[in-house]
């Protein structure tokens, strides 16, 4: 059954988001009690059409009671007003988006103003949606995708990190660059490779950092060839570590990309590294 306005505890962490046949509990900040009644009967109409799910409602009038709730309990998904009896605009939101951690919110108003709107999207709002036009459908639905949209983010996310971590651990030297061959990130193998930290690397161009002369096309050849074909390649590269030495290993340059399926950059791993000092060739360190 529906529990209108019932404020219920939650024992799961807030990074866990229901299975489609859990309840969810949703926390509603509206200080209009006409609106906030019809938030309720939407609901109780979404039961009907909704065999393997029921809803919990909490309802607050203001940000401070809505933050404080926050703080106590978790919630599936916040349903606001920008407009409150203590607080409007963005910081309802940037509120809201604190004390929520991973919870997705969907804004509710009467508000027109396109750049708004987008303003508000942009700091991280999963729906906008208006109050005059909104149904018990439209309000179901827009539920369901940004409580499906968020766990799809929160996996994109805990897949970045695993993977950051498996770079990090890599036995061998990893650098990204960005579409314009600026480095976004080295891993700590490359940064030791070079004796250098990794922020002092980051910034700087590919060349710059592999020491090679900006009128060496061989790596820009190559940068151009994987950005054009989106295919890996494997090279052999002579990085110039300093006056006095250098550094040959292998290198295979793969692409990544963006959200849009845009080129991003170039990841380039490198390894079987031999270090060379004096012309003489000797192992000093080997990232294989």
């Amino acid at each position: 059954m529906l529990n209108n306005f019932k404020q219920v505890q939650k024992l799961v962490s807030p990074c866990q988001l229901p299975h489609d046949s859990e309840s969810l509990d949703i926390l509603i900040v509206e200080s209009d009690r006409k609106f906030l009644r019809k938030l309720g009967s939407m609901f109780e109409m979404a039961l009907k059409s909704q065999q393997e799910r029921s809803f919990s409602l909490t309802s607050t009038q203001n940000l401070h009671h809505a933050s404080r709730l926050l703080r106590e309990q978790n919630f599936d998904i916040i349903l606001t007003d920008i407009n409150l009896s203590d607080a409007s605009g963005f910081v309802v939101i940037e509120e809201l988006t604190k004390y929520g951690d991973h919870t997705p919110i969907v804004v509710l108003s009467n508000i027109t103003d396109w750049s708004m709107i987008i303003e508000t999207a942009q700091i991280g709002i999963s729906d906008f949606l208006l109050k005059k036009t909104i149904d018990a459908g439209i309000l179901l639905r827009s539920v369901f995708y940004s409580i499906e949209r968020r766990k799809m983010e929160l996996k994109a996310k805990w897949s970045e990190q695993n993977h950051q971590v498996f770079v990090e651990n890599l036995p061998a030297g990893v650098i990204r660059s960005d579409a314009g061959m600026s480095v976004t990130y080295v891993n700590s193998v490359f940064a030791n490779m070079m004796d250098r930290t990794a922020e002092s690397i980051k910034g700087n161009t590919v060349m710059e950092v592999l020491g090679i002369d900006h009128k060496d096309a061989q790596l820009r050849q190559m940068f151009d060839k994987v950005s054009h074909t989106h295919m890996a390649e494997e090279f052999e590269l002579v990085i110039q570590k300093n006056l006095d030495e250098q550094i040959s290993a292998l290198c295979i340059a793969t692409p990544f990309f963006d959200q849009l399926g845009n080129l991003a950059g170039l990841q380039y791993v490198i390894f079987n590294a031999v270090f060379k000092k004096h012309s003489q060739v000797h192992e000093q360190k080997t990232f294989s």
